[in-house]
This record gives structure tokens, sequence and C-alpha cells, in this order.
């Protein structure tokens, strides 16, 4: 008994251990490791960033090749764009397809080429995929080594470029869905969507056809046929031109001018064919015009006699004349007379004389001439006095005093010259000259200028936008009076008798209805859509000395298109 007991135990001890080997290779089969994980969620990663790497190469290529001389912009700053669904219609590529087998949206994704320079261009390239969506920016421009009108920058300087890696974020729930629209909407990984139809039923046209050789009559209801002549006119053709262009306010204008009616202007009209005016639409849009460099004038001051020139901000007008020369006057000392120019003083004056016999006297004897001499810049005369003593003799013996007028003449002293401008009103005097001056505060005009091909009105700029009217061709016969009825582009009228007969009946549909019985039918597709996002993602940024390095790459990161200078080479 206790034998048997313990073979089953052996045997199921056995079993209990094969099943458990096997339960763990389910598990590592059904649940791969984490290193497993990363390395092929880091492989799938690395396909996505190359596949979308390609295919903003594949966009910037193209738009470098479009971007010619003559669709670059031309001021700087200026830009041009074209979506990517411009780009596949002017067959510059195909359409791009994502790492999901999707076609990128080719509404969002675009190029756009801006003016940064003189000669040089920023090209930015974004792209919008259902597994990835970012831009790169290309320096452009038109270099010497360029095969093409413009190219990429070959720089020399060795910079190192930025790359990141998204980490992936977790979905949010869906959103509640919108309302229906006849709106296209495209479904994505992160939007889905939802379509209903509807039918659109209208009431049939009826048609009427006449049998060959007959007219269709619209008043009476009948076809006609003419019996006898039939008169044929050409019909006048009538053009209408229409401004009603997407809701914005254009009116109709006639050779370049807007046609009035009562004031107002006219969004239509009907002319002749014959009519050889220039009609088009044009609208008008008021700016304020741009604030140019101040203008700073002197000119309204100026006058026959007077001419201001500018100094700074203040215009001076300066006239300058010959001062006249004050009369000189002269002066004597105290005591002496003033004789023209000479200073003379005569006085009585003493003195001892012993006259004997035979003895032999003395007197003194003076005269006085002007000399010419040069004083303070100007000749005057000055009095010299010259005296002799003549002798004489006594005829008797006696002592005695003689007295003897004399007469002491000098120079006068002539006052300083000087000068004035007594003749000129409002002149100054400046050392021999007379000055007259006068400062006035400089006249500072604005100035403006318009943009583009503005049109400059005091400050503000009027810009005309033209474009070509809709038109609409028709013919009538009014001026054959009313018996010639249109048919096609003739008017014809009928002189005799004709044979009538009933027109043939049919329905007919708009364009894109189906005729049902006497019913016109349209199916419509309504759209609704829930869209969700993720959240608690983040990104991990790494530099890198190359623009193509495959090792990041293929840890799934991609550029993002700042790039700097590497200092540290």
């Amino acid at each position: 008994m206790n034998e048997r007991d313990n073979a089953f135990t052996l045997k199921d001890v056995i079993f209990n251990l094969l099943f458990i080997v096997l339960f763990v290779f389910i598990l590592l089969w059904l649940f791969p490791s984490k290193s497993f994980l990363k390395d092929n969620y880091n492989n799938n990663e690395a396909t996505t960033n190359q596949i979308f790497n390609h295919n903003i190469e594949t966009m910037k290529d193209a738009a470098v090749s479009y971007f010619t001389t003559e669709r670059l912009p031309k001021k700087v700053g200026d830009q041009v764009s074209l979506t990517l669904r411009q780009m596949r219609d002017k067959k510059l590529l195909l359409s791009l397809i994502d790492s999901k087998g999707n076609v990128c949206d080719e509404g969002l994704s675009y190029v756009e080429i801006t003016k940064d320079s003189k000669d040089e261009y920023i090209l930015k390239v974004s792209l919008s995929c259902s597994d990835n969506e970012d831009y790169i920016l290309v320096h452009l421009g038109c270099y010497d080594y360029c095969e093409g009108d413009v190219c990429e920058k070959d720089e020399p300087i060795a910079y190192k470029y930025q790359y990141k890696l998204e980490i992936p974020c977790k979905l949010t729930d869906w959103s509640a869905w919108s309302a229906w629209s006849t709106t296209y909407v495209q479904a994505n990984s992160n939007r889905k969507v939802e379509t209903q139809s509807s039918t659109s039923t209208i009431d049939a046209t009826i048609t009427n056809t006449c049998q060959d050789g007959y007219l269709y009559n619209q008043s009476t209801g009948l076809c006609y046929k003419n019996i006898s002549n039939v008169d044929v006119k050409d019909a006048e053709k009538v053009i209408n031109y229409s401004c009603s262009i997407n809701g914005t306010e254009y009116y109709i204008t006639k050779n370049g001018e807007y046609l009035l009616n009562n004031g107002q202007k006219v969004e239509n009209i009907n002319v002749l064919e014959t009519d050889t005016n220039k009609y088009a639409c044009m609208k008008t849009e008021t700016k304020q015009a741009e604030r140019g460099e101040d203008k700073v004038s002197c000119e309204s001051y100026n006058t026959q006699d007077r001419t201001y020139v500018l100094n700074g901000t203040s215009c001076i007008y300066e006239d300058r004349k010959a001062a006249e020369k004050n009369q000189v006057t002269y002066s004597c000392p105290s005591g002496y007379t003033l004789n023209g120019t000479t200073c003379t003083k005569t006085y009585s004056e003493a003195y001892p004389s012993t006259c004997t016999t035979q003895a032999t006297c003395y007197k003194e004897v003076c005269t006085t001439k002007n000399v010419p001499t040069f004083i303070n810049g100007i000749w005057v005369n000055i009095p010299q006095t010259s005296c002799t003593t003549e002798s004489y003799s006594c005829t008797k013996t006696y002592s005695c005093t003689k007295y003897r007028t004399v007469t002491d003449s000098k120079a006068a002293t002539p006052s300083p010259v000087t000068y004035n401008c007594n003749k000129y009103a409002g002149y100054s005097l400046s050392g021999t000259t007379c000055i007259y001056n006068d400062t006035k505060t400089a006249i500072i005009t604005p100035t403006y200028y318009c943009l583009s091909n503005g049109l400059l009105n005091g400050t503000s700029c009027l810009y005309k936008y033209n474009k070509d009217a809709n038109l609409l061709t028709t013919y009538n016969c009014s001026k054959y009076g009313s018996d010639y009825a249109l048919d096609g582009t003739t008017c014809k009228k009928i002189t005799n008798s004709s044979d009538t007969t009933n027109p043939t009946k049919s329905l007919t549909c708009p364009s894109g209805y189906t005729l049902s019985g006497t019913k016109c039918k349209k199916d419509i597709i309504y759209y609704r859509f829930s869209e969700r996002g993720c959240t608690g993602g983040s990104v991990d940024y790494q530099w890198s000395l190359s623009n193509t390095d495959e090792e990041l790459i293929k840890k799934g990161y991609v550029l993002t298109g700042i790039k700097e200078e590497n200092i540290s080479k």
C-alpha cells in the first residue's frame, strides 16, 4: 500500500514540473521582454523617421527646382508659398506616403520661401503626416556654384545640428462627435470619421423639343414652321460684366474709373459687343502711409532780397555793409585855443636887459609852419614853431626890463577814429562792418510714402486691386423690333403664315442629379468626426556634427532645423 502511494506521488511531481515549464515557455512567447520591446519600438521609430526625412527632402528638392528667379520674392521680407496639393497639381512631385501607408495632409503641408537679404532666401519646408509633423529651414541664394537659379548655401564653417526624439504620449479618450457637415473630413490615426447620406429631390425641368425644321415659340408653347420667307439678321451680342467675387466688394470700372449710377458704384453692367471700352473689377483700400524722413527747409522765408541759409533747425539771413567813419575832432590843453588843428597860447614874458652905449642887445623872433603828419590812419597838419635871435644896438646907456609877447603853438590832439551804422536801420556795428542778422526756426515738413503700388494722398495710401470681371454672353433682337425672335445667335422675322405642331416634352435634371420618374435626385454625404489627443509625452534633444547622423536617426531622432556654429572644433 505504501509503495503504490510513493509511486503515485513521484509521477504526479514529474507531471507538475512539465506543466510548469510549458506554462513559463508560453508566457515568454506571449509577453516579449522589455529589451525586445525597446529594440522593436526603436526599429519602428527609425523606419518612421527615415520615411519622414525622405519625404521632407523630396519636398525641399522640388521647391528648390521650382523657385526660379522670376518666381522668387522681390523685396526683403516678402514671401511666396505653395501647399503640397499645389505642388502635386503642378507635377512637381507625387503624393507623399507616410510609414502607416496614409497620404500626408496636402492642405497643412507647404513650402514657404522668404527673402532674407539682398541675395539670400530662407526656405521653410513643413510636412504634416499621420505619423509625424515637423519642418526644416534651408538657406538658399544665388551663388557662383549654383547649377540652377538658387541652391543651398555652401557653408565652410563647421556646424553642430540639433536632433530631437519624441517619447510617445498617452492617448486621451475620444472627443464627442462633431455636428454633421457636408465638408469633407479625412480620417487619420487620431481622428475617426463617420458618414451618412441623404437624398435631395427636386422637380425635373420640362424641356420642349421640336421636330426638325420647326422652332419652339415660348409664348404660344407650340412648335412652328415658316411656310413663306424668313428674314434672318444677326442678333446683337450683349456681354454682362459682373463683379460678384466671393463676397468681396469689387465694382465695375470703365477704362480704369468706377461706373456710377446715381452716385453708387455699379456691380454689374450689360454692354454691346461693339463697345470698345475696357471693363474690369476693382476694389480700393486706404491705409496709413509710411512715415518718411522729415524735410527741413527755409524756402518759405526767402524773398527777392533775402535768402535764408539752413543751419541745423534754424534759418539764418546775414547781410554785411561797410560802416561809416565818424568825423575826427580835435582838443587842446587847458589855456590853449583851438584853431583848426592847432592849439595856440599868447602871453607876455618879462626878461631883464641892460643896454649901454655901443652895447649890443638881442631879441628872439619865432615863426610857425604846418607840417603834414600821419596819425590814426589819416593825414593831419601839425604846427611846428622855430625861433631865432636877432641883435640890435642901444642908442643910450640905461638899465631896464623889457617885455615880449610870446605865442606858443602845439598840434591839437585828434579824437580816435570811430565808425557808425546810422544809415543802415537794424544793423549792428562790428569793427568797421555793419552786420544785419535774422534767425528763424526752420520749417519741418514730414514726408510720407506708400509701399508697393500705393497712391499717396496726404498721409494715406490708396491701393487698387483689379480682377477680371465675370462674363456672361447673351443675345437679343430688340433693335429689330418685336417682329423678330431670337434663334440662337440670329434674329428671325416670319412674314407669312406658319405651320404649328405640339412640341415633344422631355424631363431634364441639373448637373449632379439623376432623373427618377418626374423627379431629380442627388445623394448628399454628411460627415462628422471625433478626435483624441495625447498627454505625458516628452522630448529628448541631442547635438551632432552631422545632419545625417545615422546612429541618432536609427534611434528615432529627427532634425529640429536648429544649428549652431561648432565653437569647440
